[in-house]
């Protein structure tokens, strides 16, 4: 795929954010969605509808896109470097020859049970060769700010296996080179917290899926499959 896609991207950013809040007053405030729903039988709205009904469809399209496919020519993934959250270090040379699913995380999001999911694909597809990698970013200010924090939240809560990284920046100019590299080889870079890049075999990305894509969805989990079979 090209890699001219950051507008689609910024796109389905909004629509993701959008569509969450919708399902959110739908479940929260009945009154008003009560009160839509009637405004929205009446004739003269009835074209209007039609268009948002389009612009949903239109919406998902465009998630469903740029969320499972950003295969490019860019190379393989240098050797990038994350400390642990561990201590130590994670070399991604290390591993070598096996695909990777590396997500940038956070412990105060609406999203955070996705560590959870991180786990099962972790303890489901560990020994065919997949590596997941988690990311805590502060950088959404969803994060906590001391890694000893972080590390007890992801083993009380999730009993998480996997390895972590330190909190670290994964937007902006104090991004982590191997997000900095993402930007600039992909045009690629996490509008929120948990955006999973798949990497393969051969160190080159493949495919990214957005916040509201579970790991466990069959979307997902099918592309882990592909790439293992790989």
């Amino acid at each position: 795929m090209p890699h001219n896609f950051s507008l689609l991207n910024k796109l389905t950013y909004q629509l993701e954010i959008t569509l969450i809040a919708l399902k959110y007053l739908r479940l929260k405030t009945p009154f008003f969605c009560s009160a839509i729903d009637s405004w929205h039988k009446q004739p003269h709205v009835r074209r209007v509808n039609e268009v948002f009904r389009m612009l949903n469809v239109l919406g998902a399209v465009f998630v469903i896109f740029l969320s499972t496919t950003v295969a490019g020519a860019a190379g393989p993934i240098p050797n990038f470097t994350f400390k642990s959250i561990d201590g130590g270090e994670i070399e991604l040379s290390s591993f070598k020859g096996k695909p990777i699913l590396i997500s940038n995380t956070a412990s105060k999001c609406g999203f955070t049970g996705q560590y959870k999911d991180l786990q099962a694909l972790h303890e489901k597809y560990s020994k065919a060769g997949l590596i997941v990698l988690g990311v805590p970013s502060k950088d959404f200010r969803q994060e906590y700010d001391d890694n000893k924090a972080v590390k007890e939240f992801c083993e009380v809560n999730f009993g998480i296996t996997f390895p972590i990284a330190e909190v670290t920046h994964v937007i902006g100019k104090k991004a982590h080179p191997f997000y900095r590299w993402l930007v600039t080889e992909y045009n690629l870079k996490p509008r929120w917290n948990f955006t999973k890049i798949l990497i393969d075999r051969q160190g080159e990305v493949i495919a990214s899926f957005g916040s509201t894509v579970r790991p466990n969805s069959q979307r997902m989990q099918d592309a882990i499959v592909e790439v293992l079979k790989k």
